[in-house]
């Protein structure tokens, strides 16, 4: 397994080539960084109860259609969610990240293979649909069908809760359902723990274009919107960018890293790139191997 340090700074590279043709960015790409360093740290389960409130708060406020999924925490760094929908939103996966202290990141998500995924919803993406009909038990004990995936076919769930307002208990599907994946394949799932495990499959990411072919050699140096200099060795680093980051949010700008730097690649080889221009190269040679090798 290719080391934490690796797949941050092969990630964090992928978000600095990336910008090279419009170095000033949206003030959202703030989070950019600290999103990628998130979904690619070793992060320990933790409950939804466990999250700073105002995370649960968001949660509670805008994902009331969705379940929890997973939730992780990366040391030193944030929180990532994974919520799958529920009723009509059936298929659909979000991941949502907070920093340390529970405020929602809302840079702009990266590595997702959007051939795969159809981002037709705010933040989330259709990861497999439902094969109808589907009976849910209500709160109440009443079964109701859904039939077809319309809005007439769910009225009768909404029109339930509608009658109910004060319910905030989900209704229960009953098992087992099949769900149509999209590789067109069709499985049977006979319970909410089969459910969650097929949204976790939902996430995956195209990353292992880049840092499976090669990554930096520490220390590297990043020079900050503001002129300053940080040095990145091992977790130390990165500590300092996020601070940086936090000291400066209204900066809009990302860091450049400063040349000539070393990169690793698969094989062994080390190679030194001079600048900007090389760079943009060597990731155009990962991104044209099948192999992950040198290209």
């Amino acid at each position: 397994m290719k080391s934490l340090s690796h797949i941050l700074l092969a990630s964090f590279l992928m978000i600095i080539v990336g910008c090279q043709k419009s170095p000033v960015a949206s003030k959202e790409s703030s989070d950019d960084w600290l999103i990628e360093a998130i979904m690619s740290a070793d992060k320990s389960e933790v409950s939804i109860s466990q999250l700073p409130s105002e995370s649960q708060n968001v949660i509670d406020q805008d994902y009331n259609d969705y379940m929890d999924v997973n939730a992780g925490f990366a040391s030193g760094l944030g929180y990532q969610v994974t919520m799958g929908g529920a009723g009509d939103k059936f298929g659909r996966y979000s991941d949502l990240y907070f920093n340390l202290e529970g405020r929602r990141l809302n840079g702009k998500k990266h590595g997702w293979n959007k051939d795969r995924w159809n981002r037709d919803d705010k933040d989330s993406w259709k990861c497999f649909k439902l094969v109808l009909p589907v009976s849910f038990t209500m709160p109440d004990g009443s079964t109701i069908t859904v039939e077809n995936d319309d809005e007439q076919g769910w009225a009768g769930i909404k029109a339930w809760y509608q009658a109910n307002p004060d319910t905030k208990v989900r209704p229960a599907m009953q098992y087992p359902v099949d769900v149509s994946l999209d590789d067109n394949t069709t499985i049977s799932i006979n319970s909410d723990e089969e459910m969650k495990r097929i949204y976790k499959r939902c996430g995956g990411r195209k990353d292992d274009d880049m840092d499976a072919c090669f990554w930096l050699v520490y220390p590297i140096t990043f020079i900050m919107p503001d002129g300053s200099a940080i040095t990145v060795n091992e977790r130390e680093g990165w500590e300092a960018v996020k601070a940086w980051y936090e000291e400066n949010s209204d900066s809009e700008q990302r860091p450049s890293l400063q040349y000539p730097v070393d990169v690793k690649y698969r094989d062994g080889s080390i190679v030194t790139i001079s600048d900007e221009e090389a760079m943009t190269a060597a990731k155009e040679d990962c991104e044209e191997s099948n192999d992950g090798g040198r290209g």
